[in-house]
């Protein structure tokens, strides 16, 4: 159930717009008891075992039926704070001072004048680090090459003509894990793009930073603001626990072929299946004269 609850919460990052973008299913229709099965399916834990027994035979039930809504209310409330502390002790096991960001932006939200700004700037701190910590950005670049060559916008090139990966790039590669994307097909799923989970959870990791980033210079004098930012720090806990989650147990496992590769290959010289060739043949041209500079 906490998994669900870190769902819910991470979805509030997304505007409609945005959850619109994932086509594989209606992610607001998702019922609590068919993604409990899901997480179950994919985390291979038995997840449901949180929940009480009353709401649990009703969540085992063909796997799809809808819990009445006050009992969910009462469940999310009883839930939340335990996201909460798993979320700051999956983010500690990687980086203990970045834990310490979760925490100074609870600590300004309470006793700060200024706490709406700082507790902001503390997440996107804690977002980036987290993101750049975890891969590199030449790590990051040769697993969208590997994984996803058919979705060119996960990386740009810069003005050096330097390959970088997008916030979603980075974000996708971290809750694989650096692990491979692609799975078994079946008869509505090609196997070849991200699960509704890990998609889902990636965009909520970047909306919730970009609601970080509308909010880092409030004045902290309105209401709103405060109650914006409260639902962010949820959504960043909820998308953590559930992407670092997804991603770590892989992470160990692969971190070390995906280094290997970037390192042999070089930061620039990152050659996707979907580059026009035109831009492949500048972009090693641009590497040749770094090499011989």
């Amino acid at each position: 159930m906490p998994y669900c609850v870190a769902w819910e919460d991470a979805l509030t990052a997304m505007t409609s717009e945005q959850l619109r973008t994932v086509t594989q299913l209606d992610v607001a229709s998702v019922s609590f008891a068919r993604l409990a099965i899901q997480f179950d399916q994919i985390l291979g834990e038995k997840l449901l075992s949180g929940l009480p027994d009353e709401l649990r035979s009703q969540a085992v039930h063909e796997g799809a039926q809808s819990l009445h809504i006050m009992q969910l209310a009462e469940a999310m409330a009883l839930f939340r704070p335990r996201v909460s502390e798993v979320s700051a002790a999956q983010v500690a096991s990687m980086n203990d001072y970045l834990s310490r960001k979760l925490r100074g932006a609870r600590h300004a939200l309470e006793y700060s004048d200024d706490g709406v700004s700082q507790a902001a700037n503390s997440l996107i701190e804690l977002i980036d680090r987290l993101l750049r910590e975890s891969f590199s950005h030449e790590e990051v670049v040769v697993w969208l090459c590997e994984n996803l060559p058919h979705e060119p916008t996960l990386v740009a090139v810069d003005t050096n003509g330097v390959r970088r990966p997008t916030k979603m790039g980075e974000a996708l590669c971290l809750v694989y894990g650096g692990g491979t994307v692609q799975r078994e097909a079946t008869e509505h799923d090609d196997g070849r793009d991200p699960t509704l989970i890990h998609s889902v959870t990636a965009r909520a990791i970047v909306a919730a930073r970009g609601g970080l980033q509308r909010l880092k210079h409030s004045d902290g004098e309105g209401e709103l603001d405060r109650i914006a930012l409260e639902q962010l720090l949820a959504s960043v806990e909820g998308a953590l626990m559930i992407g670092l989650r997804l991603g770590f147990s892989k992470r160990s496992r692969t971190l070390g072929r995906v280094r290997r590769k970037s390192h042999r290959i070089g930061p620039s010289l990152v050659l996707c299946h979907h580059m026009p060739d035109e831009k492949r043949a500048a972009l090693m041209v641009h590497t040749a004269a770094e090499r011989g500079a």
